[in-house]
């Protein structure tokens, strides 16, 4: 069951490359690599396997709750490499966003459904990259209505 997250985890590495880029292509093939990931079902198939297993096997347990304690510093340090440094609130709502997106993509394999999570992985993504987080938007609020 691990290799198999292992697998997709490098399947997606290898479908955007891990290259430092030098222009803004790039982090538009990364972009593109997000929302293609999350209108795929088979990464949220992936993710429930491993969670339903785990209920059985306690080492799958400890070995998820490891890689969750490791999944914002590694998102950091990949998001580095293409330019993006998201403030640490902004990355966790990224990884939230895509656990939420993959988990509601299962729901129906229809078209539909797989363009409705690329929809909101770009929309995830453009939010991350501009630095927008629920805390700064209630800010601003407060400010126009002051």
């Amino acid at each position: 069951m691990k290799a198999l997250v292992q697998e997709g985890s490098a399947e997606f590495l290898r479908q955007i490359g891990t290259e430092r880029p030098s222009k803004q292509q790039p982090v538009n093939r990364l972009r593109a690599a997000f929302a293609d990931q999350m209108s795929d079902c088979a990464t949220g198939r992936r993710l429930i396997a491993l969670i339903v297993a785990s209920e059985e096997d306690a080492s799958l347990k400890c070995w998820l709750e490891q890689m969750e304690r490791n999944i914002l510093p590694q998102l950091h340090e990949f998001l580095g490499r293409f330019g993006l440094h998201p403030t640490a609130d902004g990355a966790s709502l990224f990884h939230s966003s895509l656990v939420g997106i993959v988990l509601m993509r299962l729901g129906s394999d229809a078209k539909a459904s797989s363009l409705r999570a690329r929809k909101l992985a770009l929309h995830a993504f453009d939010r991350l990259v501009s630095g927008v987080t629920p805390t700064a938007v209630t800010r601003a609020r407060r400010r126009v209505k002051s």
